[in-house]
């Protein structure tokens, strides 16, 4: 007697798709776009931080050139400050005669 030829049994092993492992495929499929969903807002935040750390550098280094002008600033503004800064630059009083002395060696 021929028995009934068992469609189910004769289909391949692999291809059969259970609800497990198709619910395991799908979530890691969905961590993997959520990670590289954070990758570019995570290089924003790394590059704003180096950009800050950069600005405060040079705030810094800022601050030493204004604390130095203003005390600059307050040596010319007392005494003969003014009139020996102009001196050194070559500048004479108007009341004053300038002489040119050349070929000295």
């Amino acid at each position: 007697m021929d028995r009934p030829v068992d469609v189910v049994s004769q289909a391949p092993r692999g291809i059969t798709l259970r609800p497990d492992k198709l619910v395991r495929v799908f979530l890691g499929l969905c961590i993997l776009f959520s990670v590289w969903l954070a990758l570019s807002p995570l290089q924003d935040y790394l590059s704003a931080q180096e950009r800050a750390g950069e600005t405060r550098r040079q705030l810094h280094s800022l601050t030493i050139e204004q604390e130095r002008l203003k005390a600059q600033s307050r040596d010319l503004s007392r005494g003969n400050g003014l009139e020996e800064q102009a001196r050194r630059q070559g500048l004479i009083d108007p009341s004053e005669r300038s002489y040119v002395v050349e070929g000295v060696k």
